[in-house]
C-alpha cells in the first residue's frame, strides 16, 4: 500500500498571523474574530456614502423606518438582509447605490412607552402637561431612540448615514405641514363626524393596521363564550355568544332581536328586517318602544343588507357604534345617539336635562364601565321579562393591537382623506406596469383595497369599497394637525361648532392661519382667536411622504433630482396597503409620478412551528441570540426581567423549555470558545435562503447554526489553500491568462470553471428576481459541493506533488510541474475570488476577510465593497463537459458509499475497480480517474470492460452505478468480515428499537389532524431517515456475508444488491397510510364488564417486522444465510418484540413457561381439541353494486356490496384507493362477514373487503386485510372455506406482510396473526400470496 504523501510546510506567516494555529487564517472559523471592525472600517472609507453627482446610473431605496421605540427582531433583520443584498449588488455592478436609513416617531407606540415609564413614577401625561410631556418624549427619544440603527450597523446593514432622518425632524415635519395644506386645498383632506376604530383605553382612534382579529371559533377544546382580559377591568369578559331580547310593539305584541353587543342597546334608534322576510312583512313601517327610554319610539325598517339568518333575522340598529347600523341608518335617516364616553363608561344621557334623571329608567347605567353595562342590562332586561337567552356564536372580534382593548366603533369629528380617485390612480399605476408588484400574487391584494370594483367586474367575490382614511389621533407625540380653530372673541357656539369645518383654518403656520380667518371672518385679526387643533396625525400619513420627504422635499435639493423616483421598495406584504399604497397615492398626487418603480415583498418571520412571534407566547427570538447564542438558563432570566404578566410569564418560560431545551445556538460542543451563535454572516445567510416567495417564514433558530458551518466551510477552504501559496516565486495570474491556458488544464479545471459561470448566472438572476433564496442555494451549491467537496479534494495531490517539487534542485522539469501546479493554484484562488465576491451580498463580513488576505492582482480594490461583480462568461461554460463530470461523480459517490458502508478509516487506502459494459462509461472513468482516485481516496483504479475484473467479485464489496457500469471494492485483507458484521447487527437492532419507538407515536387516534403538522413533519423526516439508514446497513450487511461465506466455500458470487432493491422502502407509504380509528362503543349498563379491547394498528409488532423483514431480505440475496439472533433481546428473527421493555418479556416469557410446565404436570389437566381457527372465518363472494368516497377520510371508500342476501351490505374499504374505482364497480371481491359491526370515521360498516379480482394495484397504498383471489365467476354469497383439510377450499390462506412492490411466494410454513399473544388467525398453507395487516376481532 502506498505511503501517504506527507502535507507541505507552511509558508513563513504575516506577522498578522503570527501566533495563529492550523493555518495561516486561524484554528477555527470565530464570527466574532471574523467580523470585529469590519463595518467601522466600511463606514470611515465613505463607502456606503452616495454622490448625487456623480455620472454612474443611480440605484436608490429608503428603508422601511423602523419605529424609534424599536429594538431589532427577526422581522428587521429580514429587511435590513434583504435590502442590503440589492444595494450591495448595485454597488458592486456599477451603480451609485443609496440607501437611505431612517427612523418613524411611532405616535402611539412611543407614547404609550413614555406613558408607561411615567406611570412608575407616579406621574400620568395630564398632570405633567402637553409642552412637558413632550419634552419627556424627546428626552427619552434622544437617550434610547438611535438603539435600533445600532443594531442595524451590527446587521452589517449599508445605508448611507450621513442622510439618516427622522420623520418627526424639522424638514420632514414641514414637509407633513406642506402635505396636508395642499391636499387640503384640492378637498381631498376634509373634516366630518364619522365612526373611527375607538381604543378606549388609548382614548384615541386608531388605524386598521393597528386592530387585531381574533376569529372566535366554537372548539370544543376551547367553547365559546371565552374570557378575554380587558384593560381596566379586574374581571375577564366573555366574548363569542349571542344574545336575544324582545322590544314591544306598539298597538300590542313584541319582536324578538338578536344582538353579540347587549350594552349598545341603549343607543338603538331602529329595528331592521330583510325586506322578503315574510315573518315580518306585518311589522314594516311600525314601532317598538325602548325599555329605558319611554319616549323613544324604534321604527321597524326593512333593509336587504340584513342576514335573515342572522339570529332571529330582526337586528337592533345602533347607528353610532356600528358600521353597517350607520349606513343603514342613513339610508333611512335614522339618528345616531352615543353611548359610551371616550375611556368606555356609559355617558350621561341626561346632561342637558337633569330633571329627567330621576324618573328615567336608563339613569341607572350612567356611569358603568361598558362590559359592567352589559351584565346590568341583562338583570335589567330579565326583570322585565324581556331577556329571552343567551347561546355561542362565532364571531370577530377587533382587538387594538397596543393596548389589547377591544375596538369601540365611536362617531368623533375627524379628518379624513377622500381616497377614491387617488386609490384608483395608484391600482391603475400597478395596472399599467409603472410599478411592478413582486411577487405578482398580491396584485389582487393590491386592487382589493384600492379598486375592489375592479374585481368583481373579473368574476371575483370581493366585499367592500375604498373607504376614505381617517388620519386625526387624540394623541399629543405626533405631527400636530396644521389646522386652526378660529372664532370672534365672546362669540357664543353651538355645542358640535368643532365638527363644522367652515370654522377650521388650514394653513402652514398660524400667521397663515390667521390670513385665512380675518378674510373668512370679516374681521379684524385683534378680534379673532385661534386655537391649532389638538389632535395629531396618523403616522402613516407622514410615512406615507417617506420616498420624497428623505430628500429634502418640498425644497428642490440636489438629492431630490438625483434620487427620485427610487428604484423600489423592500418590505413585508402585510403593510401593502397601509403604507406602500398610501406612499404610491401621496406621490402621484404631489409629485406626479410613482416614488418607486418596483415592490419586492418578503414574507413574515414567525417561529419554527409556524405561530406569530408574541412575548407572551415566549417565541420572540432576538437576532443578537442567534448571532451570539444563548443558553436556556439566560432566556429564562430575560424573560423574568420583561415584566410580563405571571400567566403570560409561566407560557412563555414553558415555550422556551419545549422549543430550546438547550438554548438557542449553543453549537454541538458549548465548551469550544468559538461554538456559540451563528454570527451575523450566518444568520443573514439563513434569512436570505428562507426568504423564498411565501407569506410565512418559519424559522428554527437551530438550523440557522447550520449555515454559521457553511460559512466555516468556506473559511476552511481560503484557510487550506493559503497555506500552499509560496512565500516567494509565485505570481497569481489573471483571468485573461486563466482563460487562455484552460484548455490545456485537467478536466475538473474545466469543470470548476463552467460552473463557476453558471452559478453566476443563477446568483444575478436570482438578485434580479428577487429571489434570494435561489441566489443563497447557487452559492451555497458553488462553495460545499462543486469547490470544496469535489474541486478542492481533486487539487490537493496536485498541491502536497507541488510542495514536494518546490523542494527539489532546479531544474526545467522542476519550472515546467511548478508552473503547471502554480496554474491550477492561481485558478483555485480565482474561482475561490470570484465566489467570495458573489457571496459578498449575503455574507460581507467573512467575504471582506477572506479578500483582504487573498493574493491580489493589479487593480483590485482595497475592499471587496466596491470590487466588481461577476459577470458570466458564456465562451467558459461547457455543457459536455459537466455532463460527464456528473458521471463521473456518480462512479464517485458509489465508490464512497462502499468505504462508509465496509466503515474503512478516512487514512484506509482501497483497491477499487470500475467495470461497465458501456465504452463511453469506460472514457468517463479513464479521464477523471485522477480526480477519482484523489476523492475516494483510493489505492489504484481500475477501468475495465464487463468481464475483465482483475480480482474474483466474491471477494469485493460492489454496488450498481446505473444500468450499465457497477463499482467494485477489494475487501480480502482489508476488513474482518466477523468484527464488521457483529457492529452492524448492533447497530441495526438499535435503530430498529429507535424507528419502532417513532412508529408507534405516528398510529395514535387523530394523529392527522390533532398532532401540528411541524411534529408530524418532523416525525417523517426521522422515519425516512432510520429507514434510509436501515436500508444501507442491509446493504453493507449482505456484502460482508457474501465475504463471510466466500471465504469458507467456492459457491459463485450469489447475485447482487442495491440499497434501491432493498424491500424495507417499501414500508413507508404503508406505515403512514395505516391509520387506526377506534369505533364508537355503545353506552352499557353499569355493572357490566367492559368488551374486550379492539385490535388496534398500533398493538402491530413493528420491531419484530422490521427485523424478520431484514432477515428474509439477507436471506434473499445472500444463499447459504442463516438468521442470525437478534442483539438486543437474543430473540430469532420475526419473534414478537410489542411495546414490552426487555425485563417485562423475560418475566413474561418466564412467567408463562412456569404455568405451562405446572398445567402440563397436573394430573386433572384433560387434553383439549384444538379448534381450526379458520373454521370461525365466514368468508364470501361479493358484488360491489356501488362505490363512494368517504366523507371524512381522503382514504377510504363506502361500498355497497351484493352478498346474495337481499339487501347488500354497507362495507368502509381502502380498496378503491389502489383498485381503479372503474375497475372496482361491478367486481367480484372477497368479504370477511363476521366482523362485529362498526363506525369508521362516523360511517357504519357491516364486514371487510379483503381482496378484488383483478387485483394488480400497487400494494404500497393499501391499508386494508388483503387475502386470496375468489373465482371470477363466482356468484354472489358463495361461502369460501379456508384451511384445515376442507374440501372446498380454493386455497388455503396466509396472513403476513407485504414485503416487497410485487407480491411474492411465502416459503415459511407457518404464518400466524396474534392479538396481544392470542392466536386470531393461524394454521398450515402452501405457497399463497402474502398480505397487509389490519388487525380485526372476529366476532
Amino acid at each position: 500500500m502506498e505511503a501517504k504523501p506527507q502535507e507541505p510546510q507552511t509558508p513563513a506567516p504575516s506577522p498578522a498571523q503570527e501566533g495563529q494555529e492550523g493555518g495561516p487564517l486561524g484554528k477555527h472559523y470565530n464570527p466574532k474574530d471574523v467580523e470585529a471592525g469590519k463595518y467601522e472600517e466600511w463606514m470611515r472609507a465613505g463607502y456606503f456614502h452616495a454622490d448625487p453627482n456623480s455620472p454612474k446610473p443611480k440605484y436608490t431605496i429608503v428603508i422601511p423606518p423602523p419605529n424609534v421605540t424599536g429594538t431589532l427582531h427577526l422581522g428587521h433583520a429580514l429587511f435590513a438582509t434583504l435590502q442590503d443584498i440589492l444595494v450591495r449588488w448595485k454597488r458592486m455592478s456599477g451603480f451609485e447605490a443609496l440607501w437611505v436609513p431612517g427612523t418613524d416617531h411611532a405616535g402611539i407606540a412611543t407614547q404609550v412607552v413614555v406613558e408607561k415609564k411615567l406611570a412608575r413614577q407616579g406621574i400620568s401625561r395630564h398632570q405633567l402637561g402637553r409642552e412637558a410631556f413632550l419634552k419627556e418624549v424627546w428626552k427619552w427619544k434622544e437617550e434610547s431612540g438611535s438603539r435600533i440603527c445600532e443594531q442595524l450597523k451590527m446587521m452589517g446593514a449599508s445605508l448611507d448615514w450621513d442622510r439618516l432622518v427622522f420623520t418627526l425632524d424639522e424638514t420632514r415635519s414641514r414637509a407633513v405641514a406642506e402635505a396636508f395644506v395642499r391636499m387640503f386645498n384640492e378637498k381631498l383632506i376634509y373634516r366630518a363626524k364619522r365612526l373611527v376604530n375607538w381604543s378606549c383605553a388609548l382614548q384615541s382612534a386608531i388605524s386598521d393596521i393597528e386592530v387585531d382579529k381574533k376569529d372566535l371559533k366554537n372548539d370544543p377544546e376551547k367553547p365559546l363564550p371565552r374570557p378575554f382580559e380587558v384593560p381596566g377591568y379586574d374581571h375577564p369578559v366573555y366574548f363569542g355568544e349571542i344574545e336575544d331580547f324582545v322590544y314591544p310593539i306598539e298597538g300590542g305584541g313584541e319582536l324578538r332581536v338578536s344582538t353579540t353587543r347587549l350594552e349598545t342597546m341603549l343607543g338603538d334608534t331602529a329595528i331592521a328586517v330583510h325586506p322578503s322576510d315574510a315573518r315580518y312583512k306585518s311589522l314594516h313601517g311600525k314601532f317598538a318602544r325602548h325599555p329605558f327610554f319611554p319616549d323613544r319610539r324604534l321604527p321597524i325598517v326593512a333593509d336587504a343588507v340584513v342576514e335573515m339568518g342572522f339570529g332571529t333575522g330582526a337586528v337592533k340598529i345602533t347607528p353610532a357604534h356600528d358600521q353597517t347600523d350607520f349606513e343603514i341608518g342613513q339610508r333611512h335617516h335614522l339618528p345616531s345617539i352615543n353611548v359610551f364616553t371616550d375611556d368606555g363608561h356609559i355617558v350621561d344621557f341626561f346632561a342637558t336635562t337633569p330633571d329627567q334623571r330621576a324618573a328615567a329608567p336608563a339613569a341607572q347605567f350612567v356611569g358603568m364601565k361598558r362590559y359592567d353595562a352589559r351584565l346590568a342590562l341583562r338583570e335589567a332586561l330579565t326583570a322585565l321579562g324581556l331577556y329571552r337567552g343567551r347561546q355561542p356564536h362565532e364571531m370577530i372580534l377587533n382587538l387594538c393591537s397596543r393596548s389589547k382593548d377591544i375596538i369601540e366603533p365611536m362617531m368623533k369629528p375627524q379628518w379624513f382623506v377622500d381616497m377614491k380617485d387617488m386609490a384608483k390612480a395608484a391600482a391603475d399605476a400597478v395596472r399599467t406596469g409603472e410599478v411592478e408588484i413582486v411577487p405578482p400574487e398580491f396584485k389582487d391584494v393590491w386592487y382589493q383595497w384600492l379598486d375592489p370594483a375592479s374585481l368583481r367586474k373579473e368574476g371575483q367575490a370581493v366585499e367592500g369599497e375604498v373607504r376614505d382614511w381617517c388620519i386625526s389621533r387624540q394623541l399629543w407625540w405626533g405631527h400636530r394637525i396644521p389646522a386652526y380653530f378660529m372664532t370672534r372673541r365672546g362669540e357664543p357656539l353651538p355645542p358640535d361648532a368643532s365638527s363644522d369645518p367652515e370654522r377650521w383654518a388650514v394653513a402652514r403656520d398660524r400667521d397663515e392661519a390667521m390670513r385665512i380667518a380675518t378674510a373668512r371672518l370679516g374681521c379684524p385679526a385683534a378680534e379673532i382667536e385661534l386655537a391649532q387643533d389638538e389632535d395629531v396625525l396618523d403616522t402613516w400619513f407622514s410615512s406615507g411622504l417617506f420616498p420624497f420627504s428623505v430628500f429634502g422635499w418640498p425644497e428642490q435639493t440636489a438629492d431630490l433630482n438625483a434620487f427620485f423616483p427610487t428604484a423600489a421598495l423592500e418590505t413585508g406584504h402585510d403593510i401593502l396597503f397601509f403604507w406602500v399604497a398610501r406612499m404610491v397615492m401621496m406621490s402621484l398626487k404631489l409629485m406626479g409620478r410613482v416614488p418607486f418603480k418596483q415592490v419586492l415583498l418578503h414574507a413574515l418571520v414567525r417561529d419554527k412551528t409556524g405561530k406569530k412571534m408574541s412575548k407572551s407566547s415566549g417565541n420572540v427570538i432576538d437576532p443578537a441570540e442567534v448571532i451570539n447564542g444563548r443558553t436556556l438558563e439566560d432566556i429564562k432570566a430575560h424573560i423574568r426581567e420583561s415584566h410580563l404578566d405571571p400567566r403570560e410569564e409561566a407560557r412563555a418560560l414553558a415555550a422556551v423549555d419545549k422549543d430550546y431545551p438547550r438554548g438557542i445556538c449553543v453549537g454541538d460542543n458549548p465548551a469550544d470558545p468559538t461554538a456559540p451563535g451563528s454570527g451575523i454572516d450566518g444568520l443573514r445567510f439563513a434569512l436570505a435562503a428562507y426568504a423564498a416567495a411565501a407569506r410565512n417564514i418559519n424559522l428554527d433558530a437551530d438550523r440557522v447554526y447550520g449555515y454559521r458551518m457553511f460559512c466555516g466551510k468556506i473559511f476552511g477552504a481560503a484557510n487550506f489553500i493559503l497555506k500552499y501559496i509560496p512565500p516567494e516565486g509565485f505570481r497569481r495570474l489573471s483571468p485573461a491568462e486563466l482563460k487562455a491556458a484552460l484548455p490545456e488544464m485537467g478536466p475538473m479545471e474545466r469543470w470548476i470553471m463552467s460552473r463557476l459561470q453558471a452559478a453566476t448566472r443563477a446568483v444575478i438572476g436570482g438578485f434580479e428576481k428577487f429571489d434570494m433564496a435561489s441566489s443563497a442555494t447557487a452559492i451555497y451549491n458553488l462553495f460545499w459541493d462543486e469547490l470544496c467537496d469535489h474541486y478542492l479534494e481533486s487539487v490537493k495531490p496536485h498541491l502536497r506533488e507541488m510542495t514536494r517539487v518546490a523542494a527539489q534542485p532546479a531544474s526545467p522539469e522542476r519550472d515546467a510541474a511548478l508552473a503547471r501546479y502554480h496554474r491550477i493554484l492561481s485558478l483555485f484562488l480565482h474561482v475561490l475570488d470570484q465566489g467570495l465576491r458573489l457571496a459578498h451580498p449575503i455574507i460581507p463580513f467573512l467575504t471582506e476577510h477572506l479578500y483582504q488576505r487573498l493574493p491580489r492582482l493589479p487593480g483590485d480594490t482595497p475592499s471587496i465593497v466596491i470590487a466588481a461583480f461577476p459577470v458570466a462568461d458564456p465562451a467558459l461554460e461547457d455543457a459536455a463537459l459537466e455532463a460527464r463530470t456528473q458521471r463521473a461523480f456518480d462512479m464517485l459517490h458509489a465508490l464512497n458509499a462502499m468505504r462508509s458502508a465496509t466503515g474503512l478509516g478516512r487514512n484506509q487506502m482501497a483497491d477499487f475497480f470500475i467495470e461497465s459494459s458501456d465504452p463511453a462509461a469506460i472514457a468517463n472513468g479513464e479521464e477523471f480517474k485522477e480526480a477519482l482516485m484523489g476523492q475516494s481516496r483510493a489505492q489504484s483504479l481500475h477501468v475495465c470492460p464487463k468481464g475483465a475484473m482483475p480480482v474474483p467479485a466474491s471477494e469485493c464489496a460492489n454496488i450498481v452505478i446505473n444500468d450499465t457500469t457497477k463499482g467494485y471494492m477489494h475487501l480480502k485483507g482489508l476488513v474482518d468480515p466477523e468484527r464488521e458484521l457483529g457492529s452492524l447487527y448492533k447497530r441495526m437492532e438499535d435503530t430498529v428499537v429507535y424507528l419502532a419507538s417513532v412508529l408507534r407515536k405516528t398510529i395514535v387516534r387523530n394523529y392527522g389532524t390533532k398532532v401540528p403538522e411541524a411534529v408530524r413533519r418532523q416525525n417523517k423526516e426521522k422515519i425516512d431517515g432510520k429507514l434510509e439508514e436501515l436500508c444501507a446497513m442491509l446493504h453493507s450487511i449482505c456484502n460482508f456475508e457474501k465475504l463471510r461465506l466466500a471465504a469458507a466455500s467456492t459457491a459463485p458470487c450469489p447475485p447482487d444488491v442495491t440499497v434501491a432493491d432493498l424491500a424495507v422502502a417499501a414500508l413507508q407509504e404503508r406505515l403512514w397510510t395505516a391509520i387506526n380509528e377506534e369505533p364508537e362503543r355503545p353506552k352499557v349498563p353499569k355493572g357490566t364488564p367492559p368488551p374486550p379491547p379492539t385490535p388496534t394498528v398500533a398493538d402491530y409488532d413493528f420491531e419484530g417486522f422490521l427485523w424478520r423483514t431484514a432477515a428474509e431480505q439477507i436471506a434473499a440475496r445472500v444463499p447459504g444465510y442463516t438468521p442470525r439472533q437478534r442483539a438486543a433481546q437474543g430473540e430469532q428473527p420475526g419473534e414478537a418484540s410489542g411495546k414490552a421493555g426487555k425485563k417485562d418479556k423475560a418475566a413474561k416469557k418466564e412467567k408463562a413457561e412456569q404455568k405451562a410446565a405446572a398445567a402440563a404436570a397436573s394430573p386433572a389437566a384433560a387434553p383439549k381439541a384444538e379448534a381450526d381457527p379458520f373454521s370461525q372465518l365466514d368468508l364470501r363472494v361479493g358484488r360491489v353494486l356501488s362505490v363512494e368516497r368517504h366523507p371524512q377520510a381522503d382514504t377510504l371508500y363506502v361500498e355497497q356490496i351484493d352478498l346474495g342476501e337481499g339487501a347488500p351490505r354497507q362495507v368502509v374499504s381502502g380498496l378503491a384507493r389502489v383498485v381503479p374505482q372503474e375497475q372496482l364497480q361491478g367486481a367480484a371481491v372477497v368479504v370477511l362477514c363476521n366482523l362485529k359491526p362498526a363506525k369508521l370515521k362516523g360511517v357504519e360498516s357491516n364486514g371487510m373487503v379483503l381482496a378484488a379480482v383483478p387485483h394488480d394495484a400497487d400494494p404500497h397504498a393499501s391499508a386494508v386485510l388483503e387475502l386470496l383471489q375468489p373465482p371470477a365467476d363466482a356468484a354472489p354469497g358463495t361461502r369460501l372455506h379456508c384451511g384445515g383439510e376442507a374440501p372446498a377450499a380454493p386455497k388455503q390462506v396466509a396472513i403476513g406482510v407485504w414485503q416487497k412492490a410485487q407480491p411474492e411466494v411465502s416459503t415459511d410454513p407457518q404464518c400466524t396473526l396474534t392479538y396481544k399473544g392470542v392466536p386470531v388467525l393461524a394454521g398450515p398453507h402452501g405457497p399463497v400470496r402474502v398480505a397487509t395487516i389490519v388487525a380485526a376481532k372476529i366476532a
